[in-house]
């Protein structure tokens, strides 16, 4: 730009009035056309944004359609897992359960008796029942000749009656 202008100033004084003003018509064409072509460059660089933009759109809606997904196969996952777990707590309690005395439901079950061979009641409610009803199985009424005392449930609970007052061990 400044050796055009610099052309301009060297030559205008040798240059004639037609000369000047086919100048300044070709100076201000010469604008009109980068007006359009910057006017153009503007639009294509809006359109270039925008396409961008566009795009950034629809990536952004399947990110969120994918996180939207994923989420529901979460919650999917976390209620099946719940649901499962309360089944498992469930069946663990009824194992539990099945492994206490029937009479006290409080200690586990850890002594089997001879001949009948109940598994049933804890050693110290076998004693209890044994100092009120006799020496009688209190599942079948027969008469207990031995107790076999389980050493892995033993072991977890031991008897509160001192082992020396066991008579059937």
């Amino acid at each position: 730009m400044a050796s055009v202008q610099r052309l301009v100033r060297e030559g205008m004084p040798l240059m004639t009035y037609e000369e000047l003003r086919g100048v300044r018509n070709a100076t201000k064409a010469l604008f009109e056309e980068i007006d359009m072509a910057m006017d153009n460059a503007r639009e294509t660089e809006a359109a270039a944004a925008e396409h961008r933009l566009e795009e950034q759109d629809t990536k952004i809606r399947w990110l969120e359609l994918g996180h939207a997904i994923f989420e529901e196969q979460k919650e999917g996952m976390e209620k099946r897992h719940s649901a499962e777990r309360q089944e498992l707590q469930r069946q663990l309690e009824e194992e539990r359960e099945k492994a206490l005395c029937l009479v006290c439901l409080e200690r586990p079950r850890n002594t089997l008796l001879l001949p009948c061979l109940h598994f049933q009641y804890c050693l110290d409610c076998l004693l209890q029942h044994r100092s009120c009803n006799g020496n009688t199985c209190p599942t079948c009424r027969r008469s207990i000749e031995g107790l076999c005392m389980a050493s892995s449930l033993a072991a977890s609970s031991p008897p509160t009656t001192p082992r020396a007052q066991q008579p059937y061990v």
